[in-house]
């Protein structure tokens, strides 16, 4: 089996212009879509891989939440748009950081600065596609675990521990997945196997 998937934007997530994600058609779509980052070298480096069944608008607002509410990770941003990632905050989003919640609070003034700018750094781009949620997440996974390979910084560039699917299951047959509309992203794969 072939697919044929197309690669829109990137979109900025926040912006006073109209180039960001709330003013495009494909954001009431699902499919997968790739958070990245300004590049000062040139182009964008993808920073998480994601699949959702709902609208890709829906899912923005719950990262953005999450981002907010000291769930996910936070980086440096500086550092981020020259390809390295320097650790400021944790997020509580594993079990083991559960109780860091007063933690948050108490660093929250120095925080909060980077978390914003965080925001205002994100970029989407989408590929939107009607599929089941296990051919969302195989080629979800075929993408990072693309990109997971190349060399630096782009395949270290997304955390290493996000759960992708590494194999199919008994009975699956691979599909063969051409992109389009990828160039911008750097080291974002033309074709893959799902």
């Amino acid at each position: 089996m072939k697919m044929k998937l197309e690669l829109l934007g990137p979109y900025k997530i926040h912006s006073i212009s109209n180039d960001k994600v709330f003013h495009c058609p494909a954001a009431q779509k699902a499919g997968v879509y790739v958070y990245s980052v300004p590049f000062e070298a040139g182009g964008y480096l993808a920073s998480y891989i994601g699949e959702t069944g709902t609208t890709f608008l829906k899912r923005i607002k719950e990262h953005t939440i999450n981002t907010l509410g000291s769930y996910k990770r936070i980086y440096d941003p500086k550092e981020l748009s020259r390809g390295r990632k320097v650790l400021l905050w944790d997020g509580l989003w594993k079990s083991t950081r559960q109780e860091c919640f007063n933690e948050f609070i108490e660093q929250y003034c120095m925080l909060s600065p980077a978390i914003y700018e965080s925001i205002q750094q994100s970029y989407i781009s989408f590929i939107p596609f009607e599929a089941d949620n296990r051919m969302r997440r195989r080629v979800e996974s075929a993408i990072a675990n693309y990109l997971y390979k190349q060399p630096s910084p782009v395949g270290q560039f997304m955390d290493s521990d996000i759960r992708y699917i590494k194999k199919l299951r008994k009975g699956e047959t691979s599909i063969e997945i051409e992109i389009y509309g990828g160039q911008q992203i750097r080291g974002f794969p033309q074709r893959v196997v799902a």
